[in-house]
């Protein structure tokens, strides 16, 4: 299985990485216009994004499009080996370089509190690649699965379109996704079963 998910990470980091700045840019404005359009977005309150890591679709925009909203990112705490969210405003001068090089809320944004992370928050979460079940391929740490693990709040990923699979393998503690949005369409998954549409 491991060895399954490392080739598969190698294929389709790969494909991710093989866009062009242009063909990436393009695709970005559009994954954050179809995010926009989501009615788990119009009426989320708090939302989880991530800082990318030049690869994967850019969603800090979102911030200046969206202040109505409150946004939060994933912040390593070192003390427990584990991810917690914190609130930013600006990721401009709220964000600094840290684990794995990349760019993390700095230690003065205030963290998510237990009673927030059960609310409706909606998870905005990148991936290697996802299947039409729902399944979502990570880096394989198993950070965002633990982060995720209490949360009853929507989860969707965000791809470029490359990275769909057929199907991925799965594990007893992954937890799917409710949606996966690509600049080609958003992907609904019900009971195994996905519903795609091509625009909003």
């Amino acid at each position: 299985m491991s060895r399954d998910k490392q080739t598969l990470r190698k294929h389709y980091l790969a494909q991710r990485r093989g866009l062009s700045d242009a063909e990436r840019n393009q695709a970005d404005a559009t994954i954050r216009e179809r995010i926009r359009e989501l009615l788990e977005y119009r009426q989320a309150r708090l939302v989880a994004i991530y800082a990318g890591d030049g690869t994967e679709p850019d969603l800090l925009p979102l911030t200046a499009a969206d202040p109505d909203k409150r946004f939060f990112l994933p912040r390593y705490v070192k003390s427990t080996g584990q991810y917690e969210l914190a609130e930013v405003h600006n990721p401009a001068t709220e964000l600094h370089i840290a684990r794995y090089g990349l760019a993390e809320p700095i230690p003065e944004c205030p963290a998510a509190t237990p009673a927030e992370m059960h609310d409706e928050f909606l998870f905005l979460i990148p991936g290697v690649a996802f299947d039409e079940r729902g399944v979502r391929l990570g880096r394989g740490g198993g950070y965002y699965d633990r982060l995720l693990a209490e949360t009853s709040g929507v989860i969707a990923g965000v791809f470029y379109a490359g990275q769909q699979a057929d199907a991925l393998p799965e594990e007893q503690y992954d937890r799917r996704m409710d949606l996966a949005v690509t600049e080609e369409k958003v992907w609904i998954f019900h009971n195994d079963a996905a519903r795609h549409t091509a625009a909003l």
